[in-house]
């Protein structure tokens, strides 16, 4: 199973709103959140998030992190010193 299956709306917030150009379209990765939470249900922000934890508890290293979230479409640099849940 690849990433983008493992983590269906992981992979749609993270390629629809921290796409390639999100800096031009939104400013700011906190924008991007402000902006897929004004137009998706509870229930997906939750499974989201559901993802989101499943995703950092299977990776040990920052790169780790880093490469699955461009393997699911984010062009945003992550790392665990900048992950709050």
């Amino acid at each position: 199973m690849n990433a983008q299956e493992q983590y269906p709306n992981l992979s749609q917030l993270l390629s629809s709103y921290f796409h390639q150009d999100f800096d031009l379209d939104s400013g700011s990765p906190e924008q991007c959140i402000a902006q897929f939470l004004q137009v998706n249900t509870v229930d997906n922000v939750k499974e989201c998030i559901n993802e989101l934890v499943m995703l950092i508890n299977s990776s040990q290293k920052d790169k780790e992190l880093a490469q699955k979230f461009a393997e699911l479409g984010s062009f945003c640099t992550v790392s665990y010193t900048h992950l709050t849940l």
